[in-house]
């Protein structure tokens, strides 16, 4: 089942690029308070 690897290696990938981006748009929100 190489392919349910593939797939849970791009959603593990999506959520940590998700967390990456809303942390920085936070930060930069934060930054301009």
């Amino acid at each position: 089942a190489p392919e349910i690897a593939q797939l849970g290696l791009r959603a593990l990938a999506a959520a940590t690029l998700s967390n990456l981006m809303s942390a920085t748009i936070a930060g930069f929100f934060i930054g301009l308070a």
